[in-house]
């Protein structure tokens, strides 16, 4: 498929790279996002569903080769032959190693979405004035490869928003918060993010308690410009709920509406919705008057309302009458059942029934109904809610002396801090699994007992990295290789980073296919180590192609 007009187009002056991730991420968009700086060198990223699946930079940014000898799969003394060899037989060199059984799909993958990470994380450096253009349904970068499936786009988004050059957005995004009371959306995909230390103690902090900016600033826990970016980006991806009943940018879609139009207009920046200022209706359409469009402008006006107001039920309601009443409501104000004469109510119907099936998803669960009820205590429970603020801060403060004590294989030390950090906050799956690893570690271990541990703690938390590393090492050890090698490599996608996960797989490879690598390799172009990659072909740099033909002036 060929294209000659971009979709839509801009300027990373009005719309940055962080801003633009977003909004793709958030259109669900399927194409290539075409950069051209003012000196005519081009980019391309190649969006699927949202996420960056591919991405080409004008200079040679993270190949494939260096990226294997990052961590630790090829040596540099073996990159040239595989190159060379790679070029002989025309292919990539990720589809060299793979056919010579040095790496494995699952590991090759890891490292293609880390090439695109870094590549997408580059074009942050590109000048304001470059301009982009979006192609749907276009893939430009077909040829040039990349993993079978993309990751999950927010750690990228925040680690692109989290390093932006233009600070000053965030400053001011930010200070139109105010005095609003920041607290998450019930259905923010948080455990989707890599977190730093600092942004974890702030998102555990607000998770445990909602309270202002100024209260959260006070607390210390992030310097002041990382704090604003962090919350900006929250902000933008409606991870934190100011309103409006908007569900979170990432999060899975419900099957409630439906969905959007998938080719966009011209993005603009992303902004944070204003504290007290409702967006102007359009005019309305003169109908008749009657109950539904009275009991709709009432509900639509009622922003404040708690949950139980929303679907009319008092506090002590039981789950059956929460039920009764949501299903009652959700025939009525469901979208798709509006008459033809209310047709000009269908923005404020929609948002109507986001409030009715949020009201019900927080309600209808023991434990979110529990913290929504201490939310709603007020003065009388913050002396309780500062306890457990600082339960939380304790928590993880231990946590992390853990963890740096168990580097140092001071495992007495390390179980000590894991077990104070566990009373603290003994629902968080990090914490119990970390307990368990270090009894595990012990001489006269029960490994089985605490394998049903960290299970738990997995089924918790299944994308969980240090919990499935724990697991994983427990599994070697009773003999249960192939479930290990599972953790392995859900660790090696999830972070291509992580050295330890890396090693097992390559040492499972190396006692599988040393055979099948000895008699399959041509002779002279033989390889012990394992490497990967397959998304940039060797010595084969594209200074024309679609990037010539693009963009012509």
């Amino acid at each position: 498929m060929s294209q000659t007009a971009p979709t839509a187009s801009g300027t990373l002056a009005a719309t940055p790279l962080g801003h633009l991730l977003i909004y793709a991420l958030d259109r669900r968009l399927t194409g290539t996002v075409v950069f051209e700086e003012p000196d005519h060198k081009k980019h391309a990223v190649y969006f699927s569903m949202g996420a960056p699946a591919a991405a080409r930079t004008a200079g040679l940014v993270a190949p494939l080769g260096e990226l294997a000898i990052a961590r630790g799969v090829l040596s540099r003394a073996r990159l040239e032959p595989a190159l060379q060899a790679a070029r002989e037989a025309g292919k990539r060199l990720g589809e060299l190693l793979l056919d010579w059984v040095v790496v494995d799909e699952a590991a090759l993958d890891a490292l293609l979405r880390e090439q695109v990470a870094r590549r997408v994380k580059e074009l942050r450096l590109l000048p304001p004035d470059t301009a982009y253009g979006y192609y749907d349904g276009t893939n430009f970068l077909e040829r040039a490869g990349g993993p079978r499936e993309p990751s999950s786009a927010l750690p990228l988004i925040l680690r692109v928003m989290r390093l932006a050059p233009d600070a000053g957005r965030a400053a001011e995004a930010i200070a139109r918060l105010g005095d609003a009371v920041l607290r998450f959306h019930v259905d923010a995909p948080l455990s989707q993010f890599d977190f730093e230390p600092g942004e974890q103690a702030v998102v555990d902090v607000l998770r445990a308690k909602p309270q202002a900016l100024g209260e959260l600033t006070a607390r210390g826990l992030l310097a002041s410009p990382a704090l604003e970016r962090l919350l900006h980006t929250l902000v933008l991806l409606r991870h934190l709920d100011m309103g409006g009943g908007a569900r979170p940018i990432g999060a899975e879609r419900r099957t409630v509406t439906p969905a959007a139009p998938t080719s966009p207009p011209v993005p603009a920046p992303a902004r944070p919705p204003a504290q007290g200022t409702p967006a102007e209706p359009p005019p309305p359409t003169p109908v008749a008057d009657d109950a539904f469009r009275r009991e709709a402008e009432q509900r639509a006006a009622a922003e404040k309302q708690s949950h139980y107001e929303v679907l009319g039920v008092p506090a002590d309601a039981p789950a059956a009458a929460l039920s009764a009443a949501y299903f009652q409501l959700a025939k009525r104000w469901h979208p798709d059942r509006l008459a033809p004469e209310h047709a000009d109510l269908r923005d404020s119907v929609v948002r109507i029934f986001a409030h009715i099936g949020e009201a019900h998803h927080v309600l209808s669960d023991a434990e979110r109904r529990r913290e929504y009820d201490a939310s709603l205590g007020g003065a009388d429970e913050s002396a309780e809610e500062q306890e457990q603020v600082q339960r939380l801060l304790r928590a993880s403060t231990n946590f992390q002396k853990a963890q740096v004590l168990l580097k140092r294989n001071n495992l007495a030390g390390a179980e000590e801090a894991a077990r104070l950090a566990l009373a603290d906050a003994p629902d968080e799956a990090d914490h119990f699994a970390l307990v368990a690893w270090l009894a595990a570690m012990k001489p006269d271990a029960d490994l089985p007992q605490q394998l049903r541990e960290i299970d738990r703690a997995v089924k918790a938390e299944p994308a969980n990295i240090r919990v499935r590393w724990f697991r994983g090492q427990i599994l070697k050890r009773l003999g249960k290789d192939r479930q290990a090698l599972e953790d392995f490599r859900l660790i090696v996608e999830k972070d291509p980073r992580h050295v330890d996960a890396q090693r097992e797989l390559r040492l499972y490879d190396m006692s599988r296919g040393q055979k099948k690598a000895s008699s399959d390799a041509p002779p002279g172009n033989r390889l012990t180590e394992p490497g990967t990659s397959r998304t940039q072909a060797p010595g084969a740099a594209d200074k024309g192609g679609f990037f010539g033909k693009l963009f012509k002036k």
